[in-house]
């Protein structure tokens, strides 16, 4: 054997032992960063407690002080200017809290006319603004506590209108859409609405969807296997290419009629996709909700955290339960590139494909008690 060819073989094992130590240095910085991109922000609950809210932070000591309570939180987060934001169910009011210097804004829009009985139902934080809704009507507010009401049925030229949900569009502008298909010459389609955020102008667009027949009384009676009833829209994407929708379906199993979540693409106008799941549960809600590139649906009515691009679940619930000692989940909220699971008595960040990167156990005051995550949409 030649010198040259001793000092390749020499090289060669050099090599080979170098390997897993550099697998494992940068396994080891790849933990560090998630370590460290998840204690960026702090994890904060949100809970109702004797006339305040209540947060509770579980990787910071310190935290926010109680502020008065206006009702349920509904959907608070963090803004990408560290502020955290609360909006409330059934009214049109929020808070600015400043984390830095511990101080809280009200911005109200009272008094309104337009605002009267506004029940706030649908929130979402988009392009530096809370947007709120009911089933007609969209309240964009601005941080210097300047708003814009703007009225779907005024531009309505279909019937009634029946906001199904809020998604954030392409530059400032945000997405609602109807949860009821219309059909208009024969075919069926969906309705959207196009707002941009500084002037309220709306676009209205009709999109292609699956043919469905309507959820009668007459109809349901009659139901044959393979027919699709009662088509409902939940979600639809920022570029208006596919749209996701719930609907009834005897799969001529036995059991009567099931609960569907399906997925349409507008520009071929086929189905792409089915969600088959796994306990035969869909929930059967206009409470599903993007961030990112999934779907999601709360606790309330759920859970389920699916992909966008094909309706994949991301997490076995069932598994994180049993981590919670069992308990049911009770929240669920995104967090950055991350997801945040909590149960009473747990609570859990995920990665996005449904690994626990990160486990809290809740304070006892809270075991049992209903709360919510302050959530962060930004990367």
């Amino acid at each position: 054997m030649t010198m040259k060819q001793k000092a390749v073989i020499v090289l060669f094992v050099l090599l080979a032992c170098a390997l897993p130590v550099s697998f494992s240095i940068i396994k080891h910085y790849r933990v560090r960063n998630i370590e460290r991109s998840i204690d960026e922000l702090p994890i904060i609950i949100a809970s109702n407690s004797g006339g305040s809210i209540h947060f509770t932070c579980l990787n910071r000591e310190e935290c926010v002080p109680p502020t008065e309570s206006l009702g349920t939180p509904n959907n608070p987060g963090i803004d990408e200017e560290t502020n955290l934001y609360l909006p409330f169910y059934d009214h049109s009011d929020i808070f600015y809290i400043d984390l830095k210097q511990q101080s809280v804004r009200h911005i109200t829009t009272d008094p309104n006319p337009k605002l009267e009985n506004f029940l706030s139902i649908y929130s979402l934080y988009t392009y530096g603004k809370v947007v709120l809704a009911n089933f007609e009507t969209v309240v964009i507010i601005s941080k210097d506590s300047s708003y814009e009401v703007v009225q779907l049925e005024t531009v309505d030229k279909f019937g009634s209108v029946s906001i199904g949900g809020l998604v954030q569009g392409r530059k400032d502008q945000v997405i609602a859409f109807s949860t009821l298909p219309i059909r208009k010459e024969g075919k069926d389609f969906a309705r959207v609405f196009i707002i941009d955020l500084d002037s309220g102008a709306i676009t209205e667009k009709l999109l292609p969807c699956p043919p469905f027949v309507e959820a009668t009384q007459a109809s349901l009676a009659g139901q044959k296997p393979g027919v699709r009833y009662g088509l409902t829209l939940v979600s639809v994407t920022a570029g208006l290419d596919k749209l996701y929708y719930t609907f009834l379906e005897d799969k001529d199993t036995g059991g009567g009629l099931q609960v569907q979540l399906g997925m349409f693409d507008t520009r071929s106008k086929q189905e792409t996709y089915v969600y088959d799941s796994p306990n035969g549960c869909v929930p059967l809600t206009t409470r599903y909700r993007q961030h990112k590139e999934y779907l999601f649906v709360g606790p309330g009515r759920g859970p389920l955290l699916l992909r966008l691009k094909d309706l994949s679940p991301v997490v076995d619930f069932e598994a994180l339960q049993r981590r919670g000692l069992g308990f049911g989940i009770q929240a669920l909220s995104p967090f950055g590139e991350y997801f945040l699971v909590g149960t009473p008595t747990e609570a859990f960040v995920l990665s996005q494909d449904g690994d626990v990167l990160r486990e809290y156990s809740l304070p006892v005051e809270l075991f049992g008690e209903s709360y919510t995550f302050v959530e962060y949409l930004n990367d």
